[in-house]
């Protein structure tokens, strides 16, 4: 899920008080909702929040729902901030949807006149004294409700949650119905396009099998081969691709400028158009090798030189020269990637990860190191989430 959070600091006289460490809110409550941190946008400012707002409806992006932590007792601006939203006129999600009815979480400890905020069908506001397995399931029920609403839009347009519009009669909709939805926009209407959504309607059968195959393929370390890993995440791309990558392009090879050499990416993943997301170079490597050295005081030859393959696809990736190969070839505008390598077991890198971290810092570029036990946790709490959030 793609979260916005705006995290409101005490007043400074409060942080006097030795409570400065409770002020931040827990990411760790989040952690079932998301792949990684990087799917929360964080800021401290209700100006930085707008900003960001103002970027999510002009480049027509999606985030899943908004959540508000205030601890401060003055909540005269979260309440500008909630009115301003559900006064506006824009859309998010390819203009499919009306930002007023966006999903707002409030998540506050002060008592206030119900005229501030209004808890309405798309805001709940949530106790922040609540123990932490209270606070998740309020934010779960805030989660199921909105899109419960949705799907009684849908309804209301005698949509079925797969979003089958051959009988579907737009001039109809968009005369009688228009008036009925709060979530949904005309643009949806006229456009009748389907959503990718995971959590919606039958999708969850495209992530509906066992890890148990995976496991055994890569506990296989006599006979196993990278192209037998390739081709069970081809055969089971929810595993590489995850909720946020759309499709990939397998061993494509970019070539340089006036010459017969090329690099060629295990992966490069492609996110759904209506993410703020990168595409992203995944590299994939065995799972049974080591990473440091037996005396513990260096990594292996084998992955510096894992680390500098990768370094090279970010200096072809990166560079100007390249535009016209990366475009035609990829399929994407020249902006930035992200950088995946796949590797090792996490017994391997729990006693290390100081040193592992160390030597990843010295790259000119953020690559994400992931072993494949954590590929595996990844793609477990996506398909628990998915169950556990659907709407069918």
């Amino acid at each position: 899920m793609k979260i916005l959070l705006i995290d409101i600091e005490k007043e400074k006289e409060a942080k006097s008080n030795n409570d400065d460490l409770n002020n931040s809110f827990n990411i760790k409550l989040l952690d079932h909702l998301i792949d990684s941190e990087s799917d929360i946008k964080k800021v401290e400012k209700y100006t930085e929040a707008f900003n960001f707002i103002d970027e999510l409806t002009r480049q027509k992006k999606f985030i899943d729902f908004i959540i508000i932590n205030n601890k401060s007792s003055n909540l005269s601006e979260t309440s500008d901030f909630v009115l301003k939203v559900r006064e506006s006129k824009e859309t998010y999600f390819n203009g499919y949807f009306n930002l007023s009815a966006i999903c707002i979480i409030v998540i506050t400890s002060h008592l206030f006149d119900g005229k501030i905020i209004k808890e309405n069908l798309y805001s709940r506001i949530i106790n922040s004294h609540f123990k932490e397995s209270k606070l998740i399931d309020e934010l779960g029920l805030a989660i199921t409700y909105w899109r419960q609403l949705l799907a009684g839009e849908l309804d209301e347009l005698n949509l079925d949650l797969n979003l089958n519009f051959k009988d579907f009669n737009a001039n109809w909709a968009l005369r009688f119905k228009l008036h009925k939805l709060h979530i949904l926009s005309s643009k949806f209407i006229s456009d009748q396009q389907k959503f990718s959504f995971l959590w919606l309607g039958d999708n969850l059968k495209t992530i509906d099998y066992s890890v148990d195959q995976f496991q055994k393929l890569i506990k296989s370390q006599v006979t196993l081969k990278e192209k037998q890993i390739h081709k069970y995440l081809r055969e089971n791309e929810k595993f590489l691709l995850g909720e946020n990558k759309s499709c990939y392009t397998y061993e494509k090879q970019l070539y340089y400028q006036n010459s017969r050499k090329y690099i060629e990416v295990d992966f490069i993943n492609h996110p759904h158009s209506y993410l703020f997301d990168n595409p992203e170079a995944f590299e994939i490597k065995l799972p049974e090798k080591k990473i440091i050295r037996k005396d513990g005081k260096n990594v292996l030859s084998h992955f510096d030189r894992y680390l500098n393959q990768v370094n090279k696809y970010q200096s072809y990736l990166t560079d100007e020269k390249n535009i016209n190969e990366i475009k035609d070839r990829l399929k994407e505008n020249f902006h930035p990637f992200d950088y995946t390598m796949l590797f090792s077991r996490q017994e391997f890198v729990d006693d290390y990860s100081e040193m592992i971290n160390q030597r990843l810092d010295t790259l000119p570029f953020k690559l994400k190191f992931i072993t494949y036990d954590h590929l595996i946790n990844r793609f477990e709490k996506l398909y628990e989430r998915t169950k556990k959030y659907r709407i069918y």
